[in-house]
């Protein structure tokens, strides 16, 4: 027996020798490694240069001519593809023969399944060859055939769109014909199976047969044309790419013949060898398996595609679901990383969506390394959203102008804190349902009445059970169970933060939701001014069931009402909804008074159909959009970049349209964002002395530049660049008071004039506390629901645990015992509303920190110190000018101010506005402390 050991020489010498040997077979095989990538390259561009000889032009001109019908039993009626199907086709065309990529956007409709383009470019490239004349026969040059990477396949949802439209035969059978001469010239097929696809199609024939006893099985549809190959995702998925998941030519194979006449679907639904296939590849699939199927895969057998169609419209989207970003980039990775050169299509409906592909393409490093980091983005506009529906080309629109008319609230600010919410979440599936609750939020904030009205309405209307449907998705409930579902999950540190703000935001809106929304009341101000006087005017609700509550609404007041009945009866207004403006704006369009027409009002409309409107090439001179603070700033958002696009910018003035409501969205903004001061106004004795000089700067120490205004009335007006002032519009739809700052003051401008009169009178008018209680106890809310995440048994080691933290930020919290003072927020919360104080630092930077120290977000700590703290402070209870700006709020945004304050509060701000008429004036200059006009 050999000892332990012995042998140790040999097996280190055997070792060695093997580790020589797998070095030698690795240098081959990265040897042999380069020179597949060398072939690899070359079977790339010999794949690119395979389609050099199609004519765009010719094919689009065929498509153009071919006769589609609806599959329908009566079979009436021919149509042929429409202008934004044309052009869609030509990029695609693009994509494959000119190897172009482009991410498309259809503006601001879209077709559902995008892969419909298949079979109609592969009917386009059968038809676009020219008759060939010679020795007696007439044929074509040959067509070779294309492969299509789709994603992500939809199962059942992909391709039902194929086999909705029935292909009139002709078109087919016509340019076929060229193709079947071919043999009998002499001239080489494009592939054995491409011929024996030419011999199938020839065989639709025999279809003429049905004609009369069958005419829907007369034609083929489009879905029968191809082969369509599958890679599922999930448990239960079949094989990759087994075999075509509908049958070849299925449903005529029996009034064409096709099973006796020399049957070659077997050859032609072979995966490796398939002519025009669709490969489509659902998002759950294992991506790599997919894309190194022996289909796609020379080496194998197989070949690989010749384009990717990345379909990006709402039915993929919403299949994508949040994380579409995520699992976009993660397929654009694996893709170029197998199939570096590959021509790329995506096509989608949001212009949103196009930037951010362009965005990620940029970033992929498998986009970079094939040294391919821009991705076009061109424009489609279409108003259909099927492929025959007539869509012209858009002359030249008309030229508008555009007011909007905004709210603010509780509302508004819950739908910014959700935003905040949904952003913080660690994952998109959270953030994305946060997001859906918010627009759930939306659509009750944009009811032209409260949610008990609107209930109590449509149970008379519609009865309980369509009450119950229709608000379901706009309660309380709806908009807070994906927060309380995020909160149950655990989760901590700044989100739980975020989520908890958003929860009481949520609280708060629907407190005010309840009784009135900011929308609603301005509706009912429009009502009214609508009813004493009106230019041709169009009022268009969101929905059926809006316009029929804001009817109900209405009736409510019968001089407003029957004022309303007058002007509708004289034909100067008319009330719709969305899905009646179409026809009513066609009607005024072919009339001989169009011009007459003079404004366009639509009340909370969605921005989608904000889309179509823009998109009509009559529309009246004036656009007023009445909305929610946060809808002027997706519009802008929306717009601006859009206006910018070269598709968009030239041309049809479209462009100019959306740059008109950008800039009106944004202007509106930065008018409204005014803050919902508080006052504790006490009584003052009257001030019947006018002031000369009225200095809005409240005599501190200049820090900065100061404006000096000259006003019509012979005074002048003190203040900082940066100063709110009121400014009156008088030709002003709804509210003709608007914020500016004084820097972007101009002679001839109305404004009013926050002098110690207006002040006297405005604590007479409105001697009432407005919002910055409801601050107060907000930030005392916060204190409650953050205290429990703070280390210790009672208040008073909670309030040793935050002194400790407090002390390592160096601020000035003198003991324990005012952190006591301002941690007992829950007894503070019980006081009566009249006895409420802010129990927080005096100093900024100590509430600051305080707050950092308990996570409550610094935007939430902004506004609660501004307009709530210290605002209730006794020192700022004073009747200098500075008080003036506790009205600005209710002069600016008196609807999202007054949204659920009681009728006695909504009628002194109401007089407040009416008595702010008495102090307008009328600037004369502007000039800086050192002289100069501007």
């Amino acid at each position: 027996m050999k000892k332990w050991g012995e042998d140790r020489f040999q097996k280190l010498q055997q070792s060695r020798a093997d580790m020589v040997a797998k070095r030698a077979a690795l240098a081959g095989q990265l040897h042999l490694t380069a020179q597949q990538q060398a072939e690899l390259k070359a079977a790339e561009a010999a794949q690119a240069r395979r389609f050099a000889d199609i004519d765009i032009g010719a094919a689009l001109a065929f498509a153009a001519t071919i006769k589609l019908r609806r599959f329908d039993m009566t079979f009436e009626g021919d149509a042929v593809l429409n202008r934004p199907t044309l052009a869609l086709m030509r990029h695609f065309l693009e994509a494959i023969v000119e190897q172009r990529s482009a991410a498309a956007l259809q503006w601001p409709m879209a077709q559902r399944d995008a892969s419909i383009l298949h079979p109609l470019t592969m009917l386009a490239m059968l038809g676009s060859r020219p008759a060939i004349v010679g020795d007696g026969h007439r044929w074509c040059a040959p067509v070779p055939d294309m492969r299509t990477l789709y994603y992500p396949h939809r199962g059942g949802g992909t391709g039902s769109d194929h086999r909705g439209w029935l292909v009139d035969r002709a078109n087919i059978l016509g340019p076929n014909a060229l193709h079947r001469t071919r043999g009998r010239a002499r001239q080489q097929e494009a592939s054995n199976v491409m011929g024996q696809l030419h011999d199938t199609l020839g065989h639709l024939s025999l279809l003429k047969l049905r004609d009369e006893a069958m005419p829907h099985l007369a034609h083929p549809t489009l879905g029968e044309l191809f082969p369509v190959f599958a890679a599922d995702g999930g448990v239960d998925a079949r094989a990759m790419f087994a075999g075509a998941r509908h049958e070849l030519f299925g449903r005529v194979r029996h009034g064409a013949a096709i099973d006796k006449l020399g049957d070659h679907r077997a050859a032609l639904t072979d995966p490796c060898q398939a002519p025009f296939a669709l490969f489509g590849i659902d998002a759950r699939a294992n991506l790599k398996a997919a894309l190194n199927h022996p289909a796609l895969t020379a080496a194998k057998g197989g070949r690989p595609p010749d384009l990717c169609l990345l379909d990006l419209g709402q039915p993929a989207l919403n299949r994508l679901g949040p994380v579409w970003e995520e699992t976009v980039t993660r397929f654009l990775e694996t893709l170029l990383d197998q199939f570096p050169q590959l021509p790329i299509l995506a096509v989608t409906h949001d212009a949103y969506v196009q930037r951010r592909l362009a965005h990620l393409f940029r970033q992929s490093k498998a986009a970079r390394l094939a040294e391919r980091s821009a991705l076009p983005v061109p424009a489609i506009i279409r108003r259909t959203a099927d492929i025959c529906t007539p869509d012209p080309p858009i002359e030249p629109v008309t030229s508008i102008s555009a007011i909007f008319q905004s709210m603010a609230g509780a509302s508004v600010t819950a739908l910014s804190a959700l935003a905040e919410a949904a952003r913080a979440m660690p994952d998109a599936v959270s953030a994305g349902a946060i997001r859906r609750s918010a627009a759930n939020l939306r659509r009750a904030a944009a009811l032209p009445c409260g949610l008990r009205a609107a209930y109590d309405g449509l149970c008379d209307l519609e009865g309980q059970a369509a009450a119950e449907a229709f608000l379901e998705q706009r309660s309380e409930a709806s908009v807070l169970d994906p927060v309380q579902t995020a909160m149950a999950t655990g989760i901590a540190g700044t989100p739980r933060t975020k989520l908890l703000a958003a929860e009481a935001a949520i609280a708060k809106a629907y407190a005010q939701l309840d009784t009135d929304t900011p929308i609603g009341s301005a509706v009912a101000e429009l009502a009214a001014g609508f009813a004493r006087k009106v230019d041709f005017s169009i009022v268009v609700f969101a929905s059926a069931i809006d316009l029929r509550l804001a009817e109900r609404r209405f009736a409510e007041d019968p001089a407003v009402a029957d004022g309303l009945r007058k002007r509708i009866a004289s034909g100067k207004l008319k009330i719709c909804h969305a899905g009646n403006l179409d026809s009513i704006l066609a009607e005024i369009e072919a009339g001989p008074d169009r011009n007459s027409w003079k404004r366009l009002a639509l009340l909370a409309p969605p921005i989608s159909f904000l889309d179509t409107v823009l998109v009509r090439p009559w529309l009246p001179e004036q656009l007023l959009v009445i909305c929610d603070r946060a809808f002027t700033g997706r519009v802008a958002g929306t717009y601006a970049p859009l206006a910018r696009h070269a598709d968009f910018a030239s041309g049809t003035n479209i462009g100019g349209r959306m740059a008109v409501l950008a800039a009106a969205a944004k202007k509106e903004g930065e008018a409204r964002a005014v803050a919902g001061v508080n006052l504790v106004l006490d009584e003052q004795p009257v001030i019947d002395v006018a002031d000369k000089v009225i200095d809005l700067t409240d005599g501190d120490t200049p820090s900065g530049d100061t404006l000096e205004i000259e006003l019509a009335s012979g005074r002048s007006l003190r203040v900082r660049p940066g100063a709110s002032m009121i400014r009156h519009m008088r030709d002003a739809p709804i509210n003709p008071f608007d914020r500016t700052t004084a820097s972007q003051l101009l002679a001839a401008n109305v404004i009013v004039v926050t002098d110690r009169a207006f002040v006297d009178a405005a604590r007479r008018v409105l001697p009432v506390e407005l919002l910055a209680r409801n601050w107060v106890k907000l930030y005392h809310d916060m204190i409650v629901a953050m205290l429990p995440a703070v280390a210790g048994g009672t208040l008073q080691a909670k309030a040793r645990t935050v002194h400790a933290l407090l002390q390592k930020r160096h601020v000035q919290a003198t003991s324990v015992a005012a952190v006591v003072d301002w941690l007992n927020a829950e007894t503070y919360l019980a006081q009566p509303a009249e006895q409420m104080r802010p129990h927080a630092p005096r100093v900024r930077g100590d509430f600051d920190a305080l707050l950092a120290v308990l996570n409550i977000p610094p935007g939430l700590a902004d506004k609660m110190w501004d307009e709530g703290i210290e605002q209730l402070r006794s020192d700022r209870r004073r009747a200098g000018i500075r008080m003036a700006q506790a009205f600005i709020s209710v002069l600016v945004d008196p609807h999202g101010v007054a949204a659920g304050l009681n009728q006695d509060v909504r009628a002194g701000i109401a007089a407040l506005r009416a008595r702010a008429l008495d102090h307008l004036d009328v600037v004369r200059a502007v000039k800086r402390e050192n002289g100069h006009d501007r």
